[in-house]
C-alpha cells in the first residue's frame, strides 16, 4: 500500500530532483559565506594584533622622544613607517618626531618623515602632513620642495589654510600681489564658514573660523605694507 498519493508522489520526485540538481550550489553559497565569516574574522583579529604591536613600538618612541633621544625615537618610528605603514601610530609619530626635528635643526629630517607621509598617508594624515611641512620648508628657503607639497592633493576641508600658505610662499618671494589674491580668497571662505553656528567637542566652530579669519586679515594687511 503507497503511503503517498500519485500526485504526492509526484511531487516528492520533484524535490528530490531540486535537491539533486542544485546541492552543489547550495554547499557552495554554504562554504562561501563560512569561509567569508572566517576570513573577516581572521582579518579582525590580525588588525587587532597588528595595532598592539604598532602601539608597543610608538610607545618606544616616545620613550625617545621624552627622553629627548634622537637617534633612539628616529629608530623606532623607521620600524613604524616599514612595518605599519597603514596605522595611526606612524602617523602620529611622524607628526611628533617632525616637530622634535626641527627642535634640533634637523631640518632634513622633518621633511624627510612629513614627505613620506604626503607620499604614503590617508587622508587627514597626508594634509596635515602638508600643512606641517610646507612652513618647515618655506624656513629653510625650499621654496620649490614648498610649492611641490602645495600640489599634492588635500582635503578640501584645509582649503583656506592651503590657501594661505600658498600665501605666504608667494609672499617670501616678494610676489605681495600673489600673496594678497590668495590671503583674500582664504579670508572669503572663512567668512563664509564663520556665519555657522556649528559645535563641535563643546566648541564654537564658529570662534575658530573667526580667529583664523583674523590670522589671515593680518597677512594680508602686512602684504599690503610690503607692497
Amino acid at each position: 500500500m503507497n503511503l503517498y498519493s500519485q500526485e504526492e508522489q509526484e511531487q516528492i520526485e520533484v524535490l528530490r530532483d531540486l535537491f539533486r540538481k542544485y546541492l552543489p550550489m547550495m554547499l557552495t553559497l554554504l562554504l562561501v559565506a563560512v569561509v567569508g565569516f572566517s576570513g573577516h574574522s581572521f582579518w579582525s583579529w590580525y588588525r587587532n594584533k597588528e595595532n598592539a604591536q604598532a602601539l608597543s613600538y610608538y610607545s618606544l618612541f616616545q620613550v625617545g622622544i621624552n627622553a629627548e633621544d634622537f637617534g633612539k625615537s628616529q629608530q623606532a618610528l623607521r620600524h613604524l613607517q616599514l612595518n605599519f605603514p597603514l596605522s595611526p601610530y606612524s602617523y602620529l609619530a611622524s607628526l611628533a618626531f617632525s616637530a622634535f626635528a626641527v627642535k634640533e635643526k634637523k631640518t632634513d629630517d622633518a621633511l624627510s618623515v612629513l614627505t613620506w607621509m604626503i607620499d604614503k598617508g590617508d587622508q587627514p594624515w597626508a594634509t596635515l602632513a602638508i600643512v606641517r611641512a610646507v612652513p618647515i620648508a618655506i624656513d629653510a628657503r625650499k621654496y620649490d620642495m614648498a610649492k611641490e607639497f602645495l600640489s599634492s592633493p588635500s582635503l578640501t576641508s584645509f582649503k583656506p589654510i592651503i590657501l594661505m600658505e600658498q600665501g605666504d610662499l608667494e609672499i617670501v618671494q616678494g610676489r605681495y600681489a600673489d600673496a594678497i589674491s590668495l590671503y583674500r580668497s582664504a579670508s572669503e571662505i572663512m567668512s563664509e564658514r564663520a556665519q555657522l553656528d556649528n559645535k563641535s567637542w563643546g566648541v564654537h566652530d564658529s570662534e575658530l573660523q573667526k580667529n583664523f579669519k583674523s590670522l589671515i586679515d593680518e597677512r594680508i594687511r602686512c602684504a599690503e605694507v610690503l607692497s
